[in-house]
């Protein structure tokens, strides 16, 4: 089971996510959020944007744009 998997199937128990088979397309699994997902959301972009600013806060702008560069070429 992958990872991607495992965490839709948390996400199922916990019904933050909806999961659906395609009818076309039996190898096609759709994911939908569910209201409670969109609540809890809701509640922590806040949060993350707080610590997003805080973990930041120390740095000029210029070293701010140097890190989302250095992120974005780990991430690809």
């Amino acid at each position: 089971m992958s990872n991607t998997t495992r965490l839709v199937d948390k996400l199922l128990e916990k019904k933050l996510v909806d999961r659906n088979t395609c009818e076309e397309n039996r190898r096609k699994i759709e994911i939908f959020i569910t209201q409670k997902g969109l609540e809890l959301l809701k509640q922590l972009d806040p949060l993350v944007e707080h610590t997003e600013k805080d973990f930041v806060k120390d740095l000029n702008l210029e070293e701010v744009k140097t890190l989302n560069t250095l992120l974005e070429k780990l991430r690809d």
